[in-house]
């Protein structure tokens, strides 16, 4: 029997925590999704005073980043060379997701929506620091 890496409730709690602790901290007004590394969404969160429309693009950039395994940002590069690859893909190539790993291997990605894209993908980027 094969083991694979994959995200268990508590890691995705742990992520999400740290995501929203640093949001707090800076007075942010975001949504939190994770996916898992096939982009089904395991968890959304938007936080108080955060738009709704910031929920559909959090959980978007995720997607995107656990579908191509890269941050969300560097999927809009690689989008602009291949538009081909966006006619199969429903999510959304802006900075503000991040994929997850363990094991090395990618086993879902934190997407953030409500601040700037650079915002995000930090608040992002503190949800993968809780996980490794």
């Amino acid at each position: 029997m094969r083991m694979r890496p994959t995200l268990t409730a508590a890691d995705v709690q742990r992520v999400v925590t740290a995501c929203r602790h640093e949001a707090e901290r800076q007075g942010f007004r975001v949504a939190i999704a994770v996916v898992d590394e096939g982009g089904s969404p395991l968890y959304l969160e938007r936080l108080d005073g955060a738009l709704p429309i910031t929920a559909s693009v959090a959980i978007g950039k995720a997607q995107t980043s656990a579908a191509l395994r890269m941050a969300s940002g560097a999927a809009a590069d690689l989008l602009r060379e291949m538009p081909g690859l966006m006619a199969a893909h429903n999510g959304i190539p802006v900075r503000g997701a991040l994929p997850l790993s363990w094991q090395g291997e990618c086993v879902g990605a934190v997407g953030v929506s409500g601040m700037d894209p650079g915002q995000d993908e930090r608040l992002a980027a503190a949800g993968v620091a809780a996980l490794d």
